[in-house]
């Protein structure tokens, strides 16, 4: 959870990549990120160290470059949901090899 934004775009390659060799069988990874839908209402010191926010569309598509199974969620307000990701403040993804 919030690491992925503090990278390149092409270290997040590398990182995903190494998250999904990390997953022994059956297990599964919860990567989560500030959707950069959010972004113009972000801090200064938030703006300065994510130095890439994803949109909801490129995360799961970067994410299904690693893993088998992705399941995308939106968190806005606290709630947790599979609907409005493109109004999410906040992206959240179960994956598994």
């Amino acid at each position: 959870m919030d690491v992925i934004e503090h990278f390149e775009v092409e270290e997040q390659e590398s990182l995903t990549s190494n998250f999904a060799a990390s997953l022994k069988p059956k297990g599964f990874a919860v990567i989560g990120t500030p959707s950069v839908v959010s972004s113009p209402y972000a801090s200064q010191r938030r703006k300065t160290s994510h130095i890439h926010e994803f949109e909801p569309q490129e995360f799961e598509e970067h994410l299904r470059r690693h893993f088998s199974n992705v399941f995308l969620f939106s968190m806005t307000d606290e709630n947790v949901s599979t609907s409005f990701v493109k109004l999410a403040w906040y992206l959240m993804a179960i994956c598994t090899k």
